[in-house]
């Protein structure tokens, strides 16, 4: 839950370097999560299946909304973990391949050294000497 609240408190933070595992654990909170606003609002009752429709979708969309920015942040935070541009973000935009690529990108590990967007956050101690 750490890896969602940063990631929600960095929400304008371009810059810099996500982890593999601060990316993947902040889309696993936010997919929970919204699978959770769903199931509380199809929980209701006294409503018809298409006002429950309309709830849900309200919901949905005012939750995907408050965390389009953070979204977009930590994706291009882990692409400058490995040591992409984050304009490699817009690739999501290519129909069916681009958000493979995007998966696939993320998945990969970090790059261990530093690089121009910052420190590794896995960097060996001897690298981050610099004395």
């Amino acid at each position: 839950m750490k890896y969602y609240i940063n990631a929600i408190r960095s929400y304008a933070v371009f810059k810099g370097r996500a982890t593999r595992k601060e990316f993947w654990m902040f889309t696993l909170f936010n997919f929970l999560i919204a699978i959770a606003i769903s199931s509380i609002v199809g929980i209701m009752e006294g409503h018809s299946v298409s006002e429950l429709d309309s709830m849900t979708n309200a919901a949905n969309t005012i939750y995907m909304l408050f965390i389009l920015l953070p979204t977009i942040s930590i994706a291009v935070r882990r692409l400058h973990d490995l040591g992409l541009n984050g304009w490699w973000w817009f690739i999501s935009f290519i129909p069916l391949f681009g958000p493979i690529i995007i998966i696939v990108l993320a998945c990969r590990p970090s790059e261990p050294f530093m690089n121009e967007y910052g420190l590794s956050h896995i960097a060996p101690v001897e690298v981050m000497n610099f004395e």
